[in-house]
């Protein structure tokens, strides 16, 4: 036999201004109540009249009835306070279903934090072993990362600066030592006027030069430079003006030049009134036109820039020459092109001791030397920082298996395995996470000790001296060690929690443990 179910008037107001999802959820209890009754309801008051609550989804229906009366009478419908869990996800791209579902899983996070800070301070010594242990292998690792990000990552002061290709000439010795070497003038001559993959080829020769005024006398580097010059290379003065056709077809005639950004500041003290002076040297004078970048001494620790005309009947390897590949062209198909134009200079007669061109990236040809340090340094870190988590991973498993009659004990008493997951998870992403916060504090010292290891002419020439570490370096860190916090976690805790919890609290005592399980501790 049913129950007769009336609604207050409050109760209709409230489910007429309820979401249709609301509305279904009660109309579910209802449904309920008519076919259970009072069995359903969480009774507050109980008396010859009472009254009780029932959960409908997000509302709470209260409801009133009298004894030995088969009827309920609905008195109100509200809006359940969400917990902030559950307010804090409301604001997610998700589904409803799934926002509950995660709220759910965040409800009593704060009370498991609090928890979880508790018991480390009460085992103060084994969090200080392990957020050391962990610090030392991150902050070697972050220091190196971000040497890493930096020399094979690092903006270079050109513009789209991976498209540039330095090229040489290359001898290979019948063991496979290869020395490279810089290109006459007819070679330089040959790949401008023949070659299918660039866009410009330019050629740079530097000599050295005595400046005699605006200061004591200085020698400085001086680089001679072919037209298309600063186009191909996609920089600009920061003060000033580049050469014109003009000046780059009169080559050193047209008596102008640029200088470098610290030439200007040690000299003439950052005069912006610089342009138009005359800048003398022992055999001659040059009209400064411009003032290049900070940092920008490329190449060979250039202090001042002048048009060059280059002679095709030098025959010496002095041109440091740089092309830009053409759109669509891989360092690759440069090669092969090359490799052509090698077997054209050689039907020539010309050039006749080279095995070849050499084409690498701008890049690639600054680092070549100094590759296998930064890869032997780089994997005996992440070697370091794998052997830190191994450990830290053991040391944990070691201490969630004693703490097996706790756990049991817990369970026992009605604690879910989930809640006891999740409080093992949120010790071990606290230890890393604080081992990782330490790491990064250690790796900038780390970072200033290792800057010896970036390539010296990247830091004069380029202007990579960095020695602070960067704010994306610092994420991947903490990323990683969370990551690895939920991962050495979640290992840990099914090793703990594989025995039945009752049979845990049977066993009792400091036997609970197991002999195996205490000597693994020990040696860990």
């Amino acid at each position: 036999m049913s129950w007769e179910i009336y609604v207050s008037p409050e109760a209709e107001a409230a489910l007429r201004d309820a979401s249709r999802t609301a509305r279904a959820d009660v109309a579910r209890v209802l449904d309920e109540l008519a076919r259970r009754g009072p069995s359903v309801v969480a009774v507050d008051h109980d008396g010859a009249e009472w009254t009780g609550r029932v959960v409908a989804g997000d509302h709470l229906v209260t409801v009133a009835g009298r004894q030995e009366d088969r009827r309920l009478v609905v008195v109100s419908i509200t809006l359940v306070e969400a917990h902030p869990a559950q307010q804090a996800v409301e604001v997610l791209p998700l589904r409803q279903a799934t926002r509950r579902r995660l709220g759910r899983g965040l409800e009593g996070l704060d009370l498991d934090l609090r928890y979880t800070f508790r018991v480390l301070r009460r085992s103060k010594l084994f969090t200080a072993v392990v957020i050391a242990t962990l610090a030392i292998g991150f902050g070697g690792a972050t220091a190196i990362l971000d040497i890493v990000n930096t020399v094979y990552a690092g903006a270079l002061p050109f513009g789209d600066g991976n498209r540039l290709v330095r090229l040489r000439n290359f001898n290979a010795s019948p063991a496979g030592d290869v020395r490279r070497y810089n290109l006459a003038a007819s070679d330089f001559d040959l790949l401008r006027r023949n070659n299918r993959s660039f866009t410009d080829v330019v050629a740079m020769a530097g000599r050295s030069l005595s400046l005699v005024s605006d200061g004591p006398a200085e020698r400085v580097s001086a680089i001679g430079v072919s037209p298309n010059w600063v186009q191909t290379l996609r920089i600009r003065p920061m003060l000033g003006r580049a050469f014109t056709p003009d000046e780059e077809q009169q080559g050193t005639g047209a008596s102008v030049g640029l200088i470098s950004h610290a030439l200007w500041q040690r000299r003439f003290g950052g005069d912006a009134g610089v342009l138009g002076r005359s800048l003398q040297y022992d055999g001659g004078a040059l009209t400064i036109i411009g003032v290049m970048p900070p940092d920008l001494n490329y190449p060979y620790d250039a202090a001042v820039w002048t048009p060059w005309t280059f002679s095709l009947g030098n025959n010496s390897s002095s041109l440091n020459v740089v092309a830009r590949l053409a759109d669509g062209v891989s360092i690759e198909l440069a090669r092969e092109d090359a490799a052509r134009l090698h077997e054209e200079r050689r039907a020539a007669g010309l050039h006749r001791s080279a095995n070849g061109f050499d084409v690498a990236t701008v890049r690639a040809d600054f680092i070549r030397d100094e590759a296998r340090t930064l890869q032997a340094l780089s994997t005996a870190v992440l070697f370091l920082l794998v052997l830190a988590c191994v450990n830290v991973a053991n040391l944990l498993v070691a201490r969630f298996t004693t703490r097996r009659v706790e756990l049991g004990l817990r369970a026992a008493l009605g604690g879910r395995r989930d809640q006891q997951i999740r409080q093992m998870l949120l010790e071990a992403v606290v230890l890393f996470a604080a081992g990782a916060a330490g790491g990064m504090g250690l790796g900038v010292w780390l970072r200033k000790m290792l800057a010896v290891t970036v390539p010296e002419d990247l830091v004069t020439q380029l202007g990579f001296a960095s020695t602070g570490v960067g704010s994306g370096i610092a994420a991947l860190t903490m990323g990683i060690g969370l990551a690895s916090g939920l991962l050495v976690g979640i290992m840990a805790a099914r090793r703990a929690i594989r025995m039945d919890p009752i049979a845990l609290v049977r066993q009792g005592g400091r036997g609970s443990v197991g002999r195996s399980d205490r000597r693994m501790f020990d040696v860990l």
